[in-house]
Protein backbone atom coordinates (compact mmCIF):
# COMPACT_ATOMS: atom_id res chain seq x y z
CA UNK A 1 0.00 0.00 0.00
CA UNK A 2 1.35 3.48 -1.04
CA UNK A 3 0.69 6.33 0.95
CA UNK A 4 1.88 9.04 2.63
CA UNK A 5 1.91 6.65 6.12
CA UNK A 6 4.13 3.75 4.23
CA UNK A 7 7.39 3.06 4.07
CA UNK A 8 8.85 1.86 0.61
CA UNK A 9 9.56 -2.03 0.95
CA UNK A 10 13.40 -1.44 0.14
CA UNK A 11 13.43 0.79 3.01
CA UNK A 12 11.82 -1.37 5.24
CA UNK A 13 14.15 -4.03 4.68
CA UNK A 14 16.86 -1.80 5.67
CA UNK A 15 15.37 -0.29 8.79
CA UNK A 16 14.61 -4.32 9.64
CA UNK A 17 18.38 -4.97 8.62
CA UNK A 18 19.52 -1.99 10.90
CA UNK A 19 18.04 -3.42 13.87
CA UNK A 20 19.12 -6.78 13.54
CA UNK A 21 22.77 -5.81 12.73
CA UNK A 22 22.79 -4.31 16.49
CA UNK A 23 20.90 -7.05 18.32
CA UNK A 24 17.71 -5.44 18.60
CA UNK A 25 15.01 -7.94 19.76
CA UNK A 26 11.17 -7.16 18.82
CA UNK A 27 8.71 -7.67 21.72
CA UNK A 28 5.23 -8.81 21.54
CA UNK A 29 2.28 -7.23 23.54
CA UNK A 30 2.68 -9.16 25.98
CA UNK A 31 6.39 -8.34 26.65
CA UNK A 32 5.65 -4.97 26.49
CA UNK A 33 2.59 -4.35 29.14
CA UNK A 34 5.35 -6.29 31.73
CA UNK A 35 8.18 -4.16 30.47
CA UNK A 36 5.62 -1.11 31.05
CA UNK A 37 5.74 -2.48 34.62
CA UNK A 38 8.68 -2.56 35.40
CA UNK A 39 8.62 -6.43 35.62
CA UNK A 40 11.59 -7.05 33.76
CA UNK A 41 12.66 -3.20 32.84
CA UNK A 42 13.20 -1.83 29.60
CA UNK A 43 16.60 -2.95 27.63
CA UNK A 44 18.01 -0.50 25.77
CA UNK A 45 17.92 -3.15 22.51
CA UNK A 46 14.17 -3.79 22.77
CA UNK A 47 11.67 -2.56 20.26
CA UNK A 48 8.16 -3.29 19.60
CA UNK A 49 7.51 -3.11 15.57
CA UNK A 50 3.93 -1.65 14.45
CA UNK A 51 1.99 -1.52 12.05
CA UNK A 52 -1.79 -0.08 11.72
CA UNK A 53 -5.14 -1.19 9.58
CA UNK A 54 -4.29 -4.57 8.00
CA UNK A 55 -3.40 -4.06 4.64
CA UNK A 56 -2.17 -7.59 2.66
CA UNK A 57 1.27 -5.91 2.54
CA UNK A 58 1.34 -7.57 5.49
CA UNK A 59 1.83 -10.92 4.24
CA UNK A 60 3.56 -10.30 1.21
CA UNK A 61 6.16 -7.55 2.20
CA UNK A 62 6.30 -6.81 5.68
CA UNK A 63 6.56 -10.27 6.93
CA UNK A 64 9.71 -11.60 5.14
CA UNK A 65 11.25 -8.77 5.86
CA UNK A 66 10.66 -9.42 9.39
CA UNK A 67 11.36 -12.94 8.82
CA UNK A 68 14.60 -12.32 7.33
CA UNK A 69 15.92 -10.15 9.98
CA UNK A 70 14.09 -12.44 12.81
CA UNK A 71 12.02 -10.14 14.20
CA UNK A 72 8.29 -9.96 14.51
CA UNK A 73 5.59 -6.86 15.06
CA UNK A 74 2.27 -6.38 15.81
CA UNK A 75 -0.42 -5.41 13.42
CA UNK A 76 -3.67 -3.42 14.63
CA UNK A 77 -6.59 -4.57 12.01
CA UNK A 78 -9.82 -2.72 11.09
CA UNK A 79 -11.76 -6.12 11.42
CA UNK A 80 -14.75 -5.22 9.33
CA UNK A 81 -12.26 -4.27 6.25
CA UNK A 82 -10.41 -7.81 6.91
CA UNK A 83 -11.17 -10.35 3.56
CA UNK A 84 -11.72 -7.27 1.21
CA UNK A 85 -9.67 -6.10 -1.38
CA UNK A 86 -6.44 -4.29 -0.40
CA UNK A 87 -6.31 -5.70 3.29
CA UNK A 88 -5.52 -8.96 4.22
CA UNK A 89 -7.57 -12.36 4.81
CA UNK A 90 -8.23 -14.22 8.29
CA UNK A 91 -6.86 -17.01 6.28
CA UNK A 92 -3.33 -15.03 5.82
CA UNK A 93 -3.49 -13.67 9.01
CA UNK A 94 -3.79 -16.97 11.26
CA UNK A 95 -0.64 -18.54 9.15
CA UNK A 96 1.59 -15.42 10.00
CA UNK A 97 0.13 -15.81 13.53
CA UNK A 98 1.09 -19.43 13.38
CA UNK A 99 4.29 -18.56 11.81
CA UNK A 100 5.13 -16.05 14.93
CA UNK A 101 6.29 -13.52 12.89
CA UNK A 102 3.13 -11.29 13.70
CA UNK A 103 0.60 -11.18 16.41
CA UNK A 104 -2.54 -9.04 15.31
CA UNK A 105 -4.91 -6.54 17.79
CA UNK A 106 -7.58 -4.46 17.28
CA UNK A 107 -8.16 -0.70 15.57
CA UNK A 108 -11.30 -1.17 16.31
CA UNK A 109 -14.20 -2.76 13.95
CA UNK A 110 -14.88 -0.23 11.18
CA UNK A 111 -12.28 3.08 11.79
CA UNK A 112 -14.31 5.85 11.91
CA UNK A 113 -13.38 9.79 12.60
CA UNK A 114 -15.98 10.34 15.88
CA UNK A 115 -16.24 13.46 17.19
CA UNK A 116 -14.13 13.97 20.45
CA UNK A 117 -15.83 14.38 23.51
CA UNK A 118 -18.82 13.02 25.38
CA UNK A 119 -21.61 10.76 24.02
CA UNK A 120 -20.00 8.48 22.33
CA UNK A 121 -18.97 5.99 25.20
CA UNK A 122 -21.55 3.22 23.93
CA UNK A 123 -20.62 3.27 20.60
CA UNK A 124 -16.65 3.33 21.34
CA UNK A 125 -17.63 0.40 23.50
CA UNK A 126 -19.18 -1.71 20.68
CA UNK A 127 -16.60 -1.27 18.05
CA UNK A 128 -14.14 -2.21 20.08
CA UNK A 129 -16.01 -5.30 21.75
CA UNK A 130 -16.73 -5.96 17.90
CA UNK A 131 -13.33 -5.84 17.23
CA UNK A 132 -12.17 -8.51 19.76
CA UNK A 133 -15.17 -10.42 19.33
CA UNK A 134 -13.49 -10.99 15.44
CA UNK A 135 -10.04 -11.17 16.32
CA UNK A 136 -11.08 -14.20 18.85
CA UNK A 137 -13.64 -15.58 16.44
CA UNK A 138 -11.05 -15.87 13.44
CA UNK A 139 -7.78 -16.49 15.00
CA UNK A 140 -8.33 -18.95 17.40
CA UNK A 141 -4.96 -18.04 19.13
CA UNK A 142 -4.31 -18.42 23.00
CA UNK A 143 -3.70 -14.40 22.73
CA UNK A 144 -6.02 -11.60 24.69
CA UNK A 145 -7.27 -10.30 21.91
CA UNK A 146 -9.55 -7.41 24.37
CA UNK A 147 -6.61 -6.17 25.90
CA UNK A 148 -4.95 -3.98 22.66
CA UNK A 149 -5.99 -1.41 20.92
CA UNK A 150 -4.64 1.42 18.62
CA UNK A 151 -6.78 4.78 18.53
CA UNK A 152 -7.87 5.13 14.64
CA UNK A 153 -6.48 8.12 13.38
CA UNK A 154 -4.41 8.06 16.95
CA UNK A 155 -6.95 10.41 18.22
CA UNK A 156 -8.81 9.64 22.10
CA UNK A 157 -10.16 11.67 25.36
CA UNK A 158 -11.11 10.66 28.96
CA UNK A 159 -14.40 9.31 28.12
CA UNK A 160 -13.04 6.89 24.87
CA UNK A 161 -10.26 5.48 27.82
CA UNK A 162 -13.00 4.61 29.82
CA UNK A 163 -14.86 3.04 27.46
CA UNK A 164 -11.98 1.04 25.95
CA UNK A 165 -10.86 0.23 29.77
CA UNK A 166 -14.19 -1.48 30.23
CA UNK A 167 -14.10 -3.31 27.45
CA UNK A 168 -10.44 -4.64 28.48
CA UNK A 169 -8.32 -2.69 26.18
CA UNK A 170 -6.04 -1.64 28.91
CA UNK A 171 -3.25 -1.31 26.95
CA UNK A 172 -4.08 1.87 24.19
CA UNK A 173 -1.77 3.70 21.15
CA UNK A 174 -2.04 6.65 20.09
CA UNK A 175 -0.23 8.67 17.08
CA UNK A 176 1.92 10.69 19.64
CA UNK A 177 5.54 11.22 19.09
CA UNK A 178 7.82 9.30 22.24
CA UNK A 179 9.44 6.50 23.93
CA UNK A 180 7.24 4.08 25.50
CA UNK A 181 8.98 3.76 29.45
CA UNK A 182 8.04 2.16 32.59
CA UNK A 183 7.07 5.49 33.85
CA UNK A 184 4.39 5.97 31.51
CA UNK A 185 0.16 4.92 31.69
CA UNK A 186 -0.60 1.93 29.88
CA UNK A 187 -3.11 4.05 27.82
CA UNK A 188 -2.10 6.61 25.31
CA UNK A 189 1.27 5.16 24.35
CA UNK A 190 2.90 6.39 22.10
CA UNK A 191 4.74 5.75 19.19
CA UNK A 192 7.34 6.56 16.92
CA UNK A 193 6.42 7.00 13.15
CA UNK A 194 8.64 5.54 11.08
CA UNK A 195 6.94 6.34 7.68
CA UNK A 196 9.14 7.02 4.62
CA UNK A 197 11.88 7.84 7.09
CA UNK A 198 15.54 7.70 6.07
CA UNK A 199 17.58 5.53 7.20
CA UNK A 200 20.24 8.23 8.55
CA UNK A 201 17.24 9.30 10.28
CA UNK A 202 16.16 6.41 11.76
CA UNK A 203 19.52 5.25 13.24
CA UNK A 204 19.83 8.28 14.68
CA UNK A 205 16.42 8.42 16.69
CA UNK A 206 16.72 4.93 17.31
CA UNK A 207 20.36 5.44 18.81
CA UNK A 208 18.65 8.79 21.14
CA UNK A 209 15.78 6.67 22.40
CA UNK A 210 17.92 4.03 23.06
CA UNK A 211 19.52 5.60 26.27
CA UNK A 212 17.45 6.72 29.11
CA UNK A 213 18.43 10.65 28.92
CA UNK A 214 17.71 10.40 25.09
CA UNK A 215 14.41 9.02 25.54
CA UNK A 216 13.41 11.60 28.23
CA UNK A 217 14.27 14.18 26.11
CA UNK A 218 12.59 12.98 22.88
CA UNK A 219 9.51 12.87 25.15
CA UNK A 220 9.64 16.59 26.84
CA UNK A 221 10.92 17.67 23.30
CA UNK A 222 7.13 16.11 21.65
CA UNK A 223 4.92 16.76 24.47
CA UNK A 224 4.88 13.27 25.27
CA UNK A 225 5.38 13.76 29.05
CA UNK A 226 3.81 17.82 29.20
CA UNK A 227 0.46 15.38 28.10
CA UNK A 228 0.47 12.49 30.05
CA UNK A 229 0.93 14.72 33.21
CA UNK A 230 -2.19 17.12 31.97
CA UNK A 231 -3.88 13.95 30.74
CA UNK A 232 -7.03 15.67 30.49
CA UNK A 233 -6.03 16.93 26.84
CA UNK A 234 -7.39 14.95 23.88
CA UNK A 235 -5.38 14.22 20.91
Amino acid sequence: MSSSFSTPLDLFRLHMEWLAERGYRSLTMAELASRIDGAPPFASSEVVITFDDGYASLDWAAAPALRACGLNATAFLITNRVDEGGYISWKRARCLADDGVMEFHSHSHSHQRWKLGAGTRETIAAEIRKSGEMLSANLDRPIDHFKYLAWPYGRTCDEWDEAADQVGMTTQFVVQRGAVTHRLRHNRLPRLMADGMSLGLFAGLLNTLANRAGAKAFNVTFGTVRRMRGYRAYL
